[in-house]
Formats: structure tokens, C-alpha cells, sequence
């Protein structure tokens, strides 16, 4: 009697484990069926992207607000307002996204810019002017780039067009911020 008991608990547990394993491979199956594995796989890289994109609106932001303050160049003066609006829209748009798809975005700026801030506010005017221009093309240039790839890499097809749609406010932007730069040189 013993040993059927054990052979009965044996048996129990090798079925058991069966279920499992059947299981486990169901529920891959079923979500490579259902496209989630992919999309699991992906969530990832996209979310780094809609986080990446929120840091440089903010960014933008502040360093638009600060260009407003500090600068008495029209042209300085009128591009920060441009950076501060167009980003605050985006990060807007990006917040509604990012929401839909779950992912948490930053509401602070990185150390990295908190110390571009603080640099930039500690300069004289014309040094501030030539510099914030500077950051405004090195860093459009670096966004479209990262946008670029976004338009095409991203796996959810909302990022995807959102990332397209944004690009040619930053194409703008750039353009703008090498007309600012090359009149702050001049001076």
C-alpha cells in the first residue's frame, strides 16, 4: 500500500510538471499568435525613445526659458520662445502618448542639462548667445537623428508616426538655430 501511495505522488507530480511544461509552451504560442511577443520584445526600445524625447522637451523648455531671460538678442530672445512653445506642445502630445502606452516620462530635467543651465546662465551675454545657439543646432542635430530612427525602427506604429510627424518642427528648429548662430557670430 505504501508503495502505491508513492508511485500515486509520483505520478501526480510527473503530471503535473507535463502541465506545466504544456502550459508554458501554450501560453509562448499564444502570444507569438497574438503578436504580444513581439510587441514584449519591443516595449523596451520604444519606451526608451518616448523617455529620451521627453528629456530633450524639457530641456528645450528650460533652456528656451532661460535664452527669454538672460539674452537681449531679438534673434536669441525670439528662437528661445519658439523652443519654449513648440516643445511644450510636444511634450504635450508626447505625455497623452506615452500615457496610452503606459510609460512613465521623466518631469525633471537630467543632471547633464541642469549643468548646461547652469554653465550657460554663468556666461556673459555674447558668450551666451553664440553658446545657446551652439546647444540649439548640436542638439536638434542629435534629435533628428534619434527621431529619424524612431520613424522607422519603432514597433508600435503610434510611436512610429509621432516620431515622423515631429521631425519637421526639429528640421525647423535647426534651421532656425544655425540662422541665430551664424548672426551671434557676426556681432
Amino acid at each position: 500500500m505504501k508503495n502505491n501511495k508513492h508511485f500515486r505522488n509520483a505520478f501526480l507530480l510527473i503530471a503535473l510538471g507535463g502541465a506545466i511544461v504544456i502550459g508554458a509552451s501554450s501560453f509562448k504560442n499564444f502570444k507569438k499568435q497574438k503578436g504580444t511577443e513581439l510587441t514584449l520584445c519591443s516595449v523596451k526600445t520604444d519606451a526608451q525613445f518616448l523617455i529620451q524625447a521627453a528629456q530633450i522637451n524639457l530641456e528645450e523648455i528650460q533652456l528656451g526659458q532661460l535664452a527669454q531671460k538672460k539674452s537681449m538678442m531679438t534673434d536669441v530672445k525670439e528662437l528661445g520662445e519658439l523652443m519654449e512653445k513648440n516643445h511644450k506642445q510636444a511634450l504635450s502630445e508626447l505625455t497623452t502618448l506615452a500615457t496610452k502606452k503606459g510609460v512613465s516620462l521623466p518631469t525633471e530635467v537630467t543632471s547633464d542639462a541642469k549643468e548646461k543651465y547652469t554653465q550657460l546662465n554663468n556666461e556673459s551675454e555674447k558668450k551666451f548667445n553664440e553658446e545657446y545657439c551652439e546647444l540649439m543646432v548640436k542638439g536638434h542635430k542629435e534629435a533628428i537623428a534619434l527621431f529619424e530612427t524612431a520613424s522607422k525602427e519603432a514597433k508600435d506604429p503610434e510611436i512610429k508616426e509621432w516620431a515622423s510627424s515631429t521631425l519637421p518642427i526639429l528640421r525647423t528648429h535647426l534651421e532656425h538655430s544655425k540662422m541665430c548662430k551664424a548672426k551671434c557670430e557676426k556681432m
